[in-house]
């Protein structure tokens, strides 16, 4: 059964730079200040000596769980993760506890957005698969997916695991997460389209009409974009 310290839910880094900061400071405190090694230290939370030494040297992430543990145990050195870290004890969530929690987090926007009848389109850049199957989800189950007329996801740059994989138990792919998250959905949907971070980027125009056609592969403007 996993500890307290494993249940934590650590939302965040909000900053990798200042985190990889906070983490090596905390791991270069444990070190002098209590004597001990790379590999006692690690030892100490059920990782490898090398796993800490590249976090030490500010070359990784260490995973969540490991983060956690290191909290727990050597708190008085890690007053700067803590800062950069939310931290909340949460009890395992059943699936309908988990929908439920997720439309409540969706609905306290301030700017719900409304698809009613529209083309909705987005894109995104240096986010992770698990990520965006997320805020899909967050759509799907407030039935913005499904109110849409139309949806366009664009080319998503870089949208792959991250260097310090922190869903390396994750295998779907950006493709498959869009399968996924657009299945049932009976609006067309297109993806790819090279709009937002593109060298190559085209420009959608808000507030005109387009007409989408899923099979061919095509949105057309109908209206100019300008007057």
């Amino acid at each position: 059964m996993a500890t307290a310290a494993e249940r934590l839910c650590l939302f965040g880094p909000p900053d990798r730079k200042a985190s990889l900061t906070a983490l090596s400071d905390a791991i270069f405190g444990i070190e002098y200040k209590e004597r001990l090694t790379m590999a006692q230290i690690g030892a100490e939370l059920d990782v490898d000596g090398e796993t800490i030494e590249n976090a030490k040297y500010q070359r990784n992430l260490l995973n969540f769980v490991t983060i956690a543990r290191l909290l727990a145990r050597w708190p008085d050195h890690c007053a700067g993760v803590r800062q950069l870290w939310e931290m909340q004890v949460r009890e395992p969530e059943t699936t309908a506890e988990k929908r439920k929690r997720l439309i409540r987090e969706l609905a306290a926007l301030e700017d719900e957005i409304e698809t009613q009848g529209r083309m909705f389109f987005t894109e995104d850049v240096g986010e992770e698969p698990y990520r965006i199957d997320r805020m899909l989800t967050q759509l799907r189950l407030a039935e913005k997916l499904q109110k849409a007329a139309g949806i366009v996801f664009g080319e998503c740059l870089n949208c792959g695991p991250s260097d310090y994989k922190p869903s390396f138990a994750w295998d779907m792919t950006f493709g498959e997460v869009l399968d996924d998250r657009f299945t049932g959905v009976t609006a067309p949907v297109l993806s790819g389209l090279t709009i937002g971070h593109t060298s190559d980027q085209l420009t959608l125009p808000l507030g005109v009409m387009a007409t989408l056609n899923a099979d061919k592969g095509t949105l057309t403007l109908e209206d100019a974009a300008t007057v």
